[in-house]
């Protein structure tokens, strides 16, 4: 455990100088008198010393306040991911956002123009650096090496499994992972912190590996679950799987026998091994007591749980080595017994209380906080879109998903803000994003259970920020701000497919369609190609690997004959 000490606890301790100065004076002048028979000289020139002692003292405390100011200004800055302007002012006009419109009222409200390209991660990190994409290096999700042509994900990644020896109570650290955040310009948080202003980021996109600040962090959007991926959902049925290939989530069929399922529930990636191996602990699902119930036994738990209901958080160890364990959380839902058993299992989260990755600042932060507003999902994508897209989880089942990640994101929130006593205050909120994703095209159907789901969605939000104004103190500045607004997605458009139909991209031997990663792609004649979320790459000379496009002229004229095609069409 390492020790920490608030900002504010170094003023406080400052503002006592002199009476602790007071105090040691007092104290060494007892001495001396003490002492006076062995130490004539010293008695001589008490008063003298005394003074001195005092001088020095007072010096060193003036120049101590001087380099640590007190910050009293206070900032509170609340990030809402993907708040539409246009939704806002039509429910705001119909009085369904009364705390917004009081905040338009006694300040202002504008659209804002966002950067290009308009994704979360890009956009969150054009915020925190003041940058646009070409200056801070975060373009995309998805982005390439040149060398390789394959993608990786703009966030951090972990290139090994963190471990501790567990001694009770106790974590020793056995391993670290070297994590650098991909973000080339620095954050705002850096400047604040080099002049002593508080600051405290909760739940910022982009923000692992978590920074030094003066204050506190909590990493958003970013942190990888125990897997290593932004979300890996696992799902257990005695049903027949399907023959399609599975992309967000691990599914298994599984046998009852004699009303006992064995399996086992996935963790971390022992890359260390050729071919990297799983790590895996075993469970059993067992019939329950009551009629649509079911009892998960995993390591010496026993959770009982009746269909349509979740767990609480439940600890896992996964041992790793010897001596080494990795920490981690999940939450079971049961789906259904019969039939079929159908048990969703959450992303294993790491614990908070146990954090073996740079999640948070202070180190024992997390920890302390969990103590206090108990388990909170870690991962920083924790909304399990993939879940509901692939049908293992229902639209009202993953609403409850989302409101348990709100719920816990609001304790934090007030647990935090009721101790802010100055400086900078930013807490981000991903909420409205995903529901929008997974919702927004039941709001025109009025046969659906779920048309009012986003008013809902934006209507909490307000919620939240009346809790804010009423609870911050008067002097403060509070600022609202999204990344992006929303829209309807009714059409997609294959880019790779359009570049070979426009003669920017060739496959080796006529073939009609390519393979993943561009496997079947001819470079040799190849000028420009897709990835991403709309991302376009020239394939420059000197840069990427097999490069044909000389960087200068030919790259400009090849990029506005792409711009004018796509234009036109």
């Amino acid at each position: 455990m390492l020790a920490y000490i608030d900002p504010g606890s170094g003023f406080n301790f400052l503002s006592w100088g002199p009476l602790i100065l007071g105090i040691l004076a007092g104290v060494l002048g007892g001495v001396f008198l003490f002492l006076e028979k062995s130490f004539h000289l010293l008695r001589r020139f008490f008063v003298l010393i005394l003074i001195t002692i005092t001088v020095t003292g007072v010096i060193i405390w003036r120049v101590a306040m001087s380099s640590y100011p007190e910050f009293s200004k206070k900032i509170v800055v609340i990030g809402i991911d993907a708040l539409d302007y246009g939704l806002m002012k039509s429910f705001m006009s119909k009085g369904e956002l009364p705390n917004f419109k009081k905040l338009e009222e006694q300040g202002s409200f504008s659209p804002l123009k966002t950067v290009c390209p308009p994704e979360s991660v890009v956009v969150w990190t054009s915020f925190a650096t003041g940058m646009r994409p070409g200056n801070h290096g975060i373009f995309d999700f998805i982005m390439r090496d040149p060398q390789k042509y394959l993608p990786f994900l703009s966030l951090a990644d972990i290139p090994s499994v963190p471990q501790t020896l567990k001694l009770g109570s106790f974590r020793i650290p056995l391993s670290k992972a070297s994590l650098t955040n991909r973000r080339k310009s620095p954050a705002f948080w850096r400047i604040t912190t080099e002049r002593k202003v508080p600051t405290y980021i909760y739940f910022c996109p982009n923000t692992f590996p978590v920074e030094r600040v003066y204050g506190k962090m909590l990493a958003g959007m970013g942190v990888p679950d125990i897997r290593g991926t932004m979300g890996t959902f696992s799902f257990y049925t005695t049903s027949a799987l399907k023959k399609h290939k599975y992309r967000g989530g691990l599914v298994f069929h599984v046998e009852k026998e004699n009303g006992v399922v064995s399996t086992f529930l996935y963790g971390p990636k022992d890359n260390s091994k050729t071919p990297p191996r799983d790590i895996k602990i075993p469970f059993l699902i067992k019939t329950g007591i009551k009629p649509d119930s079911l009892v998960v036994e995993i390591q010496d738990k026993r959770i009982f749980l009746e269909k349509g209901c979740w767990s609480k958080w439940i600890r896992v160890e996964f041992k790793i080595s010897t001596l080494g364990v990795c920490e981690g959380i999940c939450r079971f839902y049961l789906k259904g017994v019969e039939p079929d058993i159908e048990l969703y299992c959450s992303p294993v989260n790491f614990d908070p209380g146990f954090a073996l990755l740079p999640i948070t600042y202070p180190p024992d932060f997390s920890g302390k906080l969990a103590e206090k507003v108990g388990l909170f999902y870690t991962q920083g994508m924790p909304y399990d879109t993939w879940a509901l897209n692939e049908d293992r989880i229902d639209e009202g089942t993953f609403l409850e998903q989302a409101e348990y990640v709100l719920s816990e994101r609001e304790k934090i929130l007030k647990k935090e803000l009721a101790s802010f006593k100055g400086g900078v205050f930013f807490f981000y909120f991903q909420y409205p994003d995903p529901l929008q994703h997974m919702f927004l095209h039941f709001q025109n159907r009025e046969d659906s259970p779920y048309r009012k789901t986003i008013l809902q969605c934006y209507k909490k939000m307000d919620n939240i920020l009346g809790w804010v104004m009423d609870n911050m103190a008067e002097d403060t500045t509070l600022m609202v701000l999204s990344d992006h607004g929303f829209g309807p997605f009714r059409r997609a458009v294959h880019l790779n497919t359009w570049l070979k139909e426009n003669g920017f991209l060739y496959l080796k031997n006529s073939k009609n369609e390519g393979g993943e990663f561009f496997e079947d792609v001819d470079w040799s004649r190849t000028k420009a190609y897709a990835l991403g979320f709309g991302g376009i790459y020239i394939n420059q000379r000197g840069r990427e690997s097999a490069g044909v496009v000389s960087p200068v002229r030919e790259k400009e004229r090849i990029k506005e004959e792409i711009a004018a095609k796509l234009s036109e069409w």
